[in-house]
């Protein structure tokens, strides 16, 4: 009895079918490695640690640019004169200083999210 092409095929394809799962990753100049979802894994952990870090910093930088602000902010407040331009100039101050409050407190909240784990 002769076997088609066909079920020779396929009984090949059965016969090396494997259990594990392998996904495709580019990696470097060499596209299309098979690389085990354990080494996926661990590159997204440390993506993720690396995200932490860069949103520490920059809430450590917002904070001290936020800080930066409000100190000649402070001082241009106290300037004395009068006129339609001072009562702008100073609508002007009291928005920045409210925008700032928005940054500031939105860079905390993040620094305190449960799922944000700041070093």
């Amino acid at each position: 009895m002769i076997m088609s092409n066909r079920y020779n095929t396929s009984a090949a394809r059965r016969s090396t079918n494997t259990s594990r799962s392998y996904t495709r990753i580019p990696q470097g100049d060499t596209a299309n490695q098979f690389a085990e979802p354990v080494l996926l894994i661990r590159e997204c952990q440390r993506a993720a640690q690396e995200c932490r870090i860069i949103l520490a910093r920059i809430i450590a930088d917002c904070n001290l640019t936020v800080n930066d602000i409000q100190l000649p902010l402070a001082s241009a407040k106290r300037i004395s004169w009068q006129g339609s331009a001072a009562q702008y100039f100073r609508k002007e101050i009291l928005s920045l200083e409210n925008s700032l409050h928005t940054i500031a407190e939105g860079a905390q909240t993040l620094g305190q999210r449960p799922d944000f784990r700041a070093l």
